[in-house]
């Protein structure tokens, strides 16, 4: 780790931890966030994020490469939100490594205009492939399911990269959820798990999953059941602080329990980037201007992404959070083994109690 990042992530610990009201230590964490923004490209220890990113997909192609003169099959790679922003510059590079890339996206978003123009961009024409899923509805989860299926092809790589943030009001899902926690985790826990009969037949490489989440996860005291089941209570920004809190216990839980299998399990923090994730803020404006000047765009954003996809630096790493493609302490609030296997079985009994109302 460069002294650079170290600096930024002992800070935001710092910042963390201070006695302080929750609105202060959150401003002082994204303060040092945005101090990263600004001043990673002079960072003398590391190449340039181009640099690192090509590095990467140069080692995934060479595996890629090596496997299948082996004789094993092409690896496969689902990216939830692939048409746009960070899962779209992910999607490019897995492709580039060699990879074929299954984008599940929302078909109201015409994600076959972005697959075009990555066929455009990389040259790569046998590569992508659109299936349409939309996170808010476990009926739509399953039909991914069972299209993928069809398929018979395996799972090298699964990212759950889509997301929206801090919507302005309370949205309820067509399965009764509050759609942040839907949307960010829900969503894909039960895509996962749905999957993962396909992810442990899966071979060569052994597959990883990768569980974006973000910086807010900072940003909490506990992880609050009633944001998620009360109306009432709902909290544009605190309900999103939840959902991604919710993504980096998923990830611990699921990382213990395919321990042994060779399967890792990485959640992490791509960065404040400049992605439409701002589309739902007010003053549209001021976050235009504000993103240029203070945040990554989406193609540094996917670094942390694409390392932990392709790199074999880091294949037997799991169960972890990163951030700035190192290794980060995550909230402690979400270390607790018990809580983080409360809240699977919690993710557990809403799914069954939403499929028990289906005719």
């Amino acid at each position: 780790m460069s002294k650079f990042i170290n600096f930024i992530h002992a800070a935001q610990s710092w910042a963390r931890n201070l006695p302080l009201p929750v609105a202060i230590r959150q401003y002082f964490v994204l303060c040092f966030e945005y101090i990263y923004n600004m001043f990673h490209y002079f960072d003398p220890s590391r190449p340039s994020t181009k640099t690192r990113i090509e590095r990467y997909i140069q080692q995934g192609r060479q595996e890629t490469q090596r496997l299948t003169d082996a004789g094993h099959r092409r690896p496969v790679a689902i990216i939830t939100g692939a048409n746009t922003g960070i899962g779209y510059e992910t999607a490019k590079s897995i492709a580039l490594a060699g990879y074929y890339v299954v984008m599940a996206c929302l078909k109201e978003e015409k994600p076959e205009l972005s697959r075009d123009q990555l066929i455009r961009e990389t040259g790569l024409t046998d590569s992508f492939e659109v299936i349409h899923i939309n996170l808010v509805s476990l009926r739509s989860i399953d039909a991914f399911v069972n299209e993928f299926k069809k398929r018979g092809l395996p799972i090298n790589l699964i990212i759950a990269n889509a997301g929206v943030m801090m919507l302005p009001k309370y949205i309820q899902t067509e399965d009764g959820l509050e759609s942040q926690f839907q949307i960010n985790y829900l969503g894909h826990f039960y895509l996962i798990t749905s999957l993962l009969d396909i992810i442990k037949q899966s071979d060569n490489p052994r597959p990883r999953i990768l569980i974006l989440s973000s910086i807010v996860i900072h940003f909490a005291d506990k992880f609050d059941y009633d944001l998620i089941l009360d109306k009432n209570k709902y909290s544009y920004n605190h309900c999103y602080f939840t959902s991604k809190m919710a993504s980096v216990m998923f990830s611990k839980v699921l990382a213990r329990r395919l321990e042994g299998t060779g399967i890792t399990v990485n959640s992490l923090h791509p960065g404040v980037a400049a992605t439409g994730l701002y589309r739902h803020l007010p003053n549209q404006i001021f976050w235009k201007y504000f993103n240029r000047y203070t945040n990554i765009n989406a193609y540094e954003a996917s670094a942390t992404s694409v390392l932990l996809a392709l790199s074999p630096d880091v294949k037997d790493k799991t169960g972890l959070y990163w951030a700035h493609e190192t290794i980060q302490d995550p909230n402690p609030v979400l270390l607790d083994s018990k809580a983080q296997e409360q809240l699977w079985l919690f993710s557990e009994k809403l799914i069954t109690d939403i499929k028990s109302k289906w005719n």
